[in-house]
Formats: C-alpha cells, sequence, structure tokens
C-alpha cells in the first residue's frame, strides 16, 4: 500500500474492491465474500456507491488498505498509511491493524513519521521481549502444562494488581506503590494510556519506556539464564 492515493478515482468503492479482486484472479463467488469483507473491516459500510475521490482521507486509506488485503496476503507491506489522517482517523486505523494481526495473522510491515507511532511499536517489541522472558522461566520450572498454566496465573495476577489498572496508585499503602515500581505492566499500561488517548510523545514518556527496557531486560535475561541451565 503506497502512501500516496493509491485508488481509481472515478470508480466507487465496491467497483475498487472488485477490481483489485480481479487483478488478483479471484472468483466471482469469493470476490462477493471477499467484498462484504472488506467493507466490514474497514468500516465503510454506507459508502459502498460513493466515488472514491469523494472519501475523506481516512476513509480512503482504509479502503485502500481493504483493497491490499482482498486476497489474503500473509504480509502486508504499508508506506506511510496515516499520512495526512486526522488523530481520530489514525487512531481507527491502527485498532484495523491490530485486529488484522491479532485476529487474522496478517504480518505488517510499516513506515511511519508519526513518533508515537513508532514508539507503540518499540513498546510492543519490549512487551514480546518481556514476556518471552517469563515464558522461558515458567518453562524451566514447570513439569507439566497444569503447573505451567498456575505458575502463569501466580506471576500475572499480582502484576495486574501493581499495574494500577483497577486501583489507583493513590489507594495503595506505600510498599505497595513501591512494588508497583517493579511491575513491567505498570509501566505497559503507562506508555498505551498516554500514546493512544494523549497522543503523548518520547519526551514525555521517556520515564516509563526505559523501566519497560530495564526491567524486560532483566527479566529476559533471567529467563534466558534459567533455560539455558538446563542443558548444563
Amino acid at each position: 500500500m503506497s502512501q500516496m492515493f493509491s485508488l481509481y478515482c472515478d470508480l466507487s468503492v465496491a467497483e475498487n474492491i472488485r477490481l483489485y479482486a480481479g487483478v488478483y484472479g479471484l472468483g466471482r463467488r469469493e470476490t462477493r465474500e471477499r467484498t462484504q469483507w472488506v467493507i466490514e473491516m474497514a468500516g465503510l459500510a454506507g459508502y459502498e456507491s460513493k466515488p472514491a475521490v469523494s472519501l475523506p482521507m481516512g476513509v480512503a486509506q482504509r479502503l485502500a488498505l481493504g483493497c491490499v488485503l482482498v486476497h489474503r496476503p500473509q504480509v502486508v507491506f504499508l508506506d506511510e498509511p496515516t499520512s495526512g489522517v486526522d488523530p481520530m482517523g489514525r487512531r481507527r486505523f491502527w485498532d484495523i491493524l491490530f485486529k488484522l494481526s491479532h485476529e487474522e495473522g496478517i504480518t505488517i510491515m510499516l513506515t511511519t513519521h508519526y513518533m508515537s507511532e513508532s514508539e507503540h511499536c518499540a513498546v510492543t517489541i519490549l512487551y514480546i521481549f518481556t514476556t518471552t522472558g517469563i515464558g522461558l522461566f515458567v518453562a524451566t520450572i514447570a513439569r507439566n502444562l497444569a503447573q505451567a498454566g498456575l505458575l502463569t496465573v501466580m506471576i500475572f495476577a499480582p502484576m495486574v494488581f501493581l499495574s494500577a489498572a483497577w486501583t489507583p496508585p493513590e489507594a495503595l499503602v506505600g510498599w505497595l506503590r513501591l512494588l508497583m515500581k517493579f511491575s513491567p505492566l505498570h509501566y505497559f499500561l503507562d506508555v498505551g494510556l498516554g500514546i493512544f488517548l494523549k497522543n503523548a510523545g518520547l519526551d514525555i514518556l521517556w520515564n516509563s519506556i526505559l523501566g519497560i527496557a530495564v526491567l524486560g531486560s532483566g527479566v529476559f535475561a533471567f529467563g534466558l539464564w534459567r533455560f539455558r541451565r538446563q542443558f548444563d
């Protein structure tokens, strides 16, 4: 998906989708099914008969994304897909990307000049880094799947409690507020809310991102050390 307007302006929304389906060699039945899927996925209901040139930028970019996905690709490359899109449109576009990644299993590679978006990608990598370390640690202790599940709950339940997701820090006693500083989930929540609700940048979220990096590196290093000892 290119950065510039990549649709056929004289065609309607539905016609653009069907055109791309034909280019990718889809049959009539599959074209109808995928057209409906794109309209639902991209939130294009009510726009089907409107010319692509008349669409707001955010809607047009969602249509362009749908045309790229019409043939069920496993990997998608996006060149600054939210460039020129208003903040609400960017948020909705990213919600779609997360859903495609988590539910459809699509690998998404993109470029962006918005620092808040690139920072969120970096935080996601740190999150994977941290949870992988926890997984390695659990794997070295648990003897079966039931024990692994129990240990996972025992590790994540305190982390969730200390993340301030439900209990404000001000409502906790002093020693619990101190323990909160050692919960990676607390920093992930702080960064996530800062990016999506406040559109905060690196200058504001630096301390939380640093906390994630330090704790994540420590957890991963400890988990890897435990895992390697199993083979010594």
